[in-house]
């Protein structure tokens, strides 16, 4: 159990000791993104021309005089230039201000339920993705990993349940999973 694993060594998501670090942290991101947001949005070149994410693509995709693009990837440098030349900035900067100030908001504000509901949804369905996989092993199927290799999404979050879950409980399918919970949240 993790009761055996020296509290530094925990994972820092769950470690009581990492909680004021993750919050600090969140706070100062969502300081940032909040500081990034409220200058675009009384800055009329984000918020009414749209000409200030302008210049930034303009730049980026070489499309100065004596520039040259900055972009190593050519769809991205194809896509970059038609929003440049049909006129994408006006919304588009309006999205990035507004956006920025939305991301800031949500991070400096996630309070401790919020974040105990997402760690519950991980182990919960890293739970499920155990047992799956312990009847797939019995079936002699292939496992599932899927979330475990980029493109990363929610799916990341039941493969890494499932794998923190099994280090914790040595290879044992916890039966209460409130108990797992509450062992996993300090």
């Amino acid at each position: 159990s993790h009761q055996t694993v020296p509290l530094l060594r925990r994972p820092t998501t769950c470690s009581v000791i990492w909680r004021p670090v993750w919050f600090l942290l969140r706070l100062w991101l969502g300081y940032q993104w909040l500081e990034a947001g409220l200058h675009k949005i009384v800055d009329p070149k984000w918020v009414v021309t749209g000409e200030a994410i302008r210049g930034y693509w303009m730049r980026a995709a070489g499309l100065l005089p004596d520039s040259k693009s900055l972009i190593k990837y050519s769809w991205y440098e194809a896509f970059i230039r038609w929003l440049v030349q049909s006129g994408q900035h006006v919304w588009f900067a309006k999205l990035v201000a507004i956006g920025e100030l939305v991301v800031g908001r949500v991070l400096a504000a996630l309070a401790h339920p919020d974040r105990e509901y997402m760690i519950w949804q991980e182990w919960k369905e890293g739970y499920a993705r155990l047992v799956e996989n312990r009847l797939r092993r019995l079936w002699n199927l292939p496992e599932n990993h899927a979330g475990g290799v980029p493109p990363f999404s929610r799916v990341s979050f039941y493969e890494s349940g499932s794998l923190y879950i099994a280090y914790q409980n040595a290879g044992d399918v916890p039966r209460d999973l409130v108990a797992l919970f509450e062992g996993l949240k300090h």
